[in-house]
């Protein structure tokens, strides 16, 4: 266990852990205590060479004595990220896990990009009458 919030999550890969609407939603699964300690999880960001963004999950015990295993879960809001732009972005999520360092990429849409994607649709299908 750490003071500093990299203590150790797995990111449960099913259908509640999700990057869409504005949000990252991630389903996580930890060690807890019987003790009702608060754990504390955030997310960093960062922009690599390339102005790709880094997501860094921490997540802080607080001392919590890991008994059981458990899963947790959370949603931050990207669309408040800086300079996130209008435009489709792939993002790097980054987290320590039980056997060490993990991160996977993904691409994601931000609100604006899809609404201009679903106004061209639209533009593309007027018209057009279906029977």
């Amino acid at each position: 266990m750490s003071e500093d919030g990299n203590d150790p999550v797995e990111i449960v890969n099913d259908w509640v852990t999700i990057a869409e609407d504005g949000y990252l939603t991630l389903r996580f699964r930890t060690m807890w205590g019987a003790t009702g300690i608060k754990h504390r999880v955030n997310l960093v960001s960062d922009k690599d060479g390339d102005g790709n963004f880094i997501l860094t999950f921490h997540h802080d015990a607080n001392g919590d004595v890991m008994t059981r295993q458990g899963d947790g879960l959370v949603a931050f809001r990207l669309d408040n990220l800086p300079d996130i732009g209008e435009d489709e972005t792939e993002m790097t999520l980054k987290w320590k896990s039980f056997l060490g360092e993990k991160s996977i990429k993904f691409r994601y849409f931000p609100r604006a990009a899809v609404t201009k994607a679903s106004e061209a649709l639209t533009e593309r299908f007027e018209g057009i009458e279906i029977q």
